[in-house]
C-alpha cells in the first residue's frame, strides 16, 4: 500500500530517496483536507488570481483547469491546482454559503447554517421525531417572522395547512397533557368548524362557517358577555355614552321615571347592542332626533319604547351612520288625542285605547225581554237597564260620553203589531240631557208598550 485509505497521504519506503519530497506532499494533502473551509461550491471556471492555499468545490459541468474534476475540492498550491476526491462522510464549511456540508457519496448535501435542507426523512428540535409526527418542535414558544420587503421578502406571513380532498382535514388541535380540548379548522370537511371536548373523547361543535356563503351557524347557545349597568338615568339622554359602552354587548338600563334616549355612542359597521330596561320605568329610544349627532341617531321608523324587564338588540348601520332596531322594545303608544285624531302612523295603539277612534262604537248592546223584564245578553260599557212604570227604558254607561252629542243606531230583535221602522224611531226618539244615560220611549205609535228585545250601538267621544 502506498497511501492511506483516508485521506490518500503517500507513504514513505524505507529504501527511499529524497525522503522529503513524499513528506512535503503528504504535509500539502493535509493542509488541503483537514478543517476544510472551501470559500465557495458553485464555481464552474478556475479564479483569474486565487491566493496560495484557497480552496473551492468544483461544481458541475467545470471547464478549463477544472473540467473533469466535479464535486472534488480544488487547491491552489506552488502554482497548480491540486485535486482531492472527496469520500463519503467528508465535511466542509463553504463560507459563501455560511453553511455546512456532507459529501453523500454522490453530492454534497447542506448539513447546517443557512442552506437548504431539502428533503429530510424527519426533524427533530430539542426532541426526537419520528411518524407520524415527521416535524417534532420541544419549546415554550415557536417564532415565524415574515421576510420583510427591504429584504427580497412580502412581509406578509401565512402558515398553510393544506389536505388532499374535501373529507380529509387540515386543522389546528390543542390538547391537555396530549388529551385533545379543541380543534378547529377544515375538519372532515371543507367547512370551517371550531369544536371542544372535555376530555378527548366526546366533541362538540362550537360553529361552522360555510366555504360557499360564509353563513355562521351555532349549533349551541350563545352567551353575551360585556355587560355593563351605568347609573340611574333621571334626565332624558342626548348622545348617550356610558362608561364602558364602546366594548359592551349588553346595556343595562334604568330610570328614575319615563325617560327618553335621543341616540347613542360607540356605532360602528355591524355591531349589535341589547339594551335591558332592568328598571321599573319605560325608556323611549327617539326616532331621528336631532337632539344628538347625526352619527348617534336612532332610525326606527318611530319611538320606540323599551317597557319595564323588556328589551330591544340594535344594529349600527355604518353606511347610514344609524342604529337600526333588530328586534325588541314596542312603538310609542298612542295616547287618546293621537286615537282621536287618527292621523299618527307609527304609534301603538294599546287595547285600553283602540275605542277611542271616532269610528269605533262607545257602547253596544243586546238585550232581551221576558215578562217585561229586560237582560243584558252581551255588550260593551253598559253598566244596566232599567224599566220606569210607563215602559221608558234607560240605559247606564259605565264610562259616560264627553257630551250628550254621541249618535245612536237600534233595531229591535222581533216583530208584530208595531211597524219596524216606527219602533226603531220610537225607541231613539227621546234621549236623555246628560251623557251617563240614554233614554227610550217604550209606547208605539198605537199606545201599546213596547215589550220586545233590541239591539244598539253608540258613537261619541268620551
Amino acid at each position: 500500500m502506498t497511501d492511506t485509505p483516508n485521506l490518500g497521504l503517500p507513504y514513505i519506503d524505507g529504501s527511499q530517496a529524497q525522503k522529503h519530497v513524499t513528506h512535503n506532499e503528504a504535509l500539502r494533502i493535509l493542509d488541503a483536507v483537514v478543517q476544510i473551509g472551501v470559500l465557495d461550491r458553485t464555481r464552474t471556471t478556475p479564479p483569474s488570481s486565487p491566493a496560495d492555499g484557497e480552496r473551492h468545490v468544483v461544481a458541475g459541468g467545470a471547464t478549463g483547469a477544472w473540467a473533469g474534476k466535479d464535486n472534488t475540492i480544488a487547491t491552489w498550491q506552488d502554482d497548480a491546482w491540486a485535486f482531492l476526491a472527496p469520500k463519503t462522510g467528508w465535511c466542509i464549511w463553504s463560507a459563501a454559503d455560511s453553511s455546512l456540508f456532507v459529501f453523500g457519496g454522490a453530492a454534497w448535501q447542506g448539513a447546517g447554517g443557512t442552506d437548504a435542507l431539502d428533503n429530510v426523512a424527519h426533524l427533530g428540535v430539542n426532541t426526537a421525531a419520528s411518524s407520524p409526527n415527521l416535524l417534532s418542535v420541544k419549546s415554550n414558544a415557536a417564532l415565524f417572522a415574515a421576510i420583510d420587503a427591504a429584504d427580497g421578502g412580502t412581509g406578509d406571513m401565512r402558515l398553510q395547512l393544506s389536505k388532499e380532498g374535501s373529507a380529509n382535514t387540515a386543522s389546528v388541535f390543542f390538547s391537555d397533557n396530549f388529551s385533545g380540548r379543541a380543534e378547529f379548522g377544515l375538519v372532515g370537511a371543507d367547512t370551517f368548524k371550531l369544536k371542544v371536548s372535555p376530555d378527548g373523547s366526546s366533541w362538540t361543535e362550537a360553529f361552522n362557517i360555510d366555504q360557499d356563503t360564509g353563513n355562521l351557524t351555532l349549533p349551541c347557545g350563545l352567551s353575551l358577555s360585556g355587560v355593563i349597568s351605568p347609573a340611574q338615568i333621571t334626565t332624558d339622554q342626548n348622545d348617550y355614552s356610558p362608561a364602558g359602552l364602546a366594548a359592551a354587548s349588553v346595556l343595562q338600563i334604568k330610570a328614575n321615571a319615563a325617560r327618553n334616549i335621543s341616540g347613542l355612542a360607540g356605532g360602528a359597521e355591524g355591531r349589535c347592542l341589547a339594551i335591558i330596561n332592568v328598571g321599573s320605568q319605560p325608556v323611549t329610544l327617539l326616532d331621528e332626533s336631532t337632539s344628538s349627532s347625526a352619527s348617534n341617531r336612532l332610525t326606527l321608523g318611530g319611538d320606540l319604547t323599551i317597557a319595564a324587564k323588556q328589551a330591544a338588540i340594535l344594529r349600527y348601520d355604518g353606511t347610514a351612520a344609524r342604529w337600526q332596531v333588530i328586534g325588541g322594545g314596542a312603538r310609542a303608544v298612542a295616547t287618546k288625542s293621537q286615537q282621536q285624531a287618527g292621523a299618527d302612523n307609527t304609534s301603538a295603539v294599546t287595547p285600553a285605547h283602540q275605542q277611542d277612534h271616532d269610528s269605533a262604537a262607545k257602547a253596544w248592546g243586546y238585550f232581551t225581554v221576558s215578562g217585561g223584564t229586560y237582560t243584558l245578553s252581551a255588550g260593551f260599557n253598559i253598566a244596566g237597564i232599567s224599566k220606569n212604570s210607563t215602559g221608558n227604558l234607560t240605559i247606564s254607561f259605565t264610562t259616560p260620553f264627553a257630551s250628550t252629542s254621541f249618535a245612536v243606531i237600534a233595531t229591535v230583535n222581533q216583530f208584530g203589531g208595531v211597524g219596524v221602522t216606527e219602533t226603531i224611531q220610537e225607541m231613539l226618539g227621546s234621549r236623555s240631557s246628560y251623557s251617563t244615560t240614554l233614554a227610550i220611549t217604550g209606547t208605539g205609535s198605537a199606545g201599546v208598550a213596547i215589550d220586545r228585545g233590541f239591539s244598539f250601538m253608540a258613537f261619541g267621544r268620551q
